[in-house]
């Protein structure tokens, strides 16, 4: 069943990828400076394996962590979010919350490695996707419904999100690129 689920999802990316874009994704020669509070545990793979990522792919990793983390900010009215999905323009602009700001940290649209996209494709199923500017670096995309940690996916050889693994057992310390919400 896991198996016709990453199918299905990786047809899914390879079908949406194409029309997804945001004026926020517009590349920078500025670079983003890696969040020094943040660690990242060993991440592994659907099969166990463990997977290694380069620095590159690290802040690529933590930005769509950071981009789904401050989508549910957004919808958690609790903490006074609006209660809604937020568009990648208002994550880097921030989200006023009852105590503070939701969004990211850092502007995506800086990173010169990689692309980034956020788009709905249904309600609320988010598919989040850093797509690298150059060879030598991998794709990651999310795909989940908004208020639930959705699946991460990562192509360690490319852009080509058809041919992508399952990541499935990883953990984040500190809030990487997300601005607390609290």
């Amino acid at each position: 069943m896991k198996a016709r689920q990453a199918q299905f999802a990786a047809l899914l990316l390879a079908a949406l990828i194409s029309c997804v874009s945001s004026p926020a994704q517009r590349a920078s020669t500025s670079g983003i400076v890696y969040p020094t509070d943040t660690t990242i545990s060993t991440i592994k793979d659907g099969a166990g394996h463990v997977v290694t990522l380069n620095a590159q792919e690290k802040v690529a990793f933590l930005f769509v962590n950071a981009i789904e983390g401050a989508e549910n900010d957004c919808l958690n009215t609790f903490f006074g979010g609006p209660g809604r999905l937020c568009t990648m323009e208002e994550l880097v602009q921030g989200v006023r919350t009852k105590s503070g700001f939701a969004g990211l940290t850092q502007n995506p649209a800086h990173d010169p490695n990689y692309s980034y996209k956020l788009a709905v494709i249904v309600g609320q199923t988010l598919l989040i996707t850093a797509i690298p500017r150059h060879s030598g670096i991998g794709a990651f995309a999310l795909v989940g419904t908004a208020g639930a940690m959705g699946q991460i996916y990562f192509n360690p050889n490319g852009s080509d999100l058809k041919k992508v693994v399952a990541l499935t057992d990883f953990g984040i310390g500190g809030n990487g690129f997300k601005r607390s919400a609290m």
